[in-house]
């Protein structure tokens, strides 16, 4: 019986001096600390069809983060992602170098920060800080109607 208390209490002894020491050791940063005043907004799924030789080919599916200002972005009387989702279908839909079909590696620097200076030039002031992929995909026409038989 002794040793049963006996094995209770070091146990619950235990467990609690494991929580106090970590307890003490957590670093407690916020986000705030590393940017302050600044807001991550993720935009709607955007899809973006890709025509060539006057035919769809297939369809671009994009969503972006971005970061503002949170006191500008609530001085704005339209929502800033307008301009973001506007910029990014611009920027693929008028595209010619990138060949979806046939993928290479493309400049994601140069695509987001292309879509950044684009939008805070249109507010002729920094509104925009970053701009980030969340998702960038491209799907085949084909994989499409494959998909909607499927369902058939």
């Amino acid at each position: 019986m002794f040793i049963g208390v006996w094995a209770i209490l070091v146990a619950i002894g235990g467990v609690y001096g494991g929580l106090i020491w970590s307890s003490n050791n957590v670093q407690t940063t916020k986000e705030d600390e590393f940017f302050p005043g600044l807001d991550y907004v993720k935009t709607a799924p955007i899809t973006i069809p890709i025509v060539r030789d006057n035919q769809v080919q297939g369809y671009v599916l994009a969503q972006l983060v971005y970061t503002v200002d949170a006191h500008q972005k609530q001085s704005l009387p339209i929502p800033l992602d307008v301009f973001l989702l506007d910029e990014a279908f611009r920027t693929i839909y008028g595209s010619t170098t990138i060949d979806f079909e046939k993928l290479e590696k493309y400049d994601l620097t140069e695509f987001t920060e292309g879509i950044l200076k684009n939008v805070n030039s249109r507010f002729k002031s920094k509104l925009v800080h970053d701009v980030l992929i969340e998702q960038l995909n491209f799907i085949t026409l084909d994989m499409v109607r494959n998909k909607l038989v499927q369902r058939h």
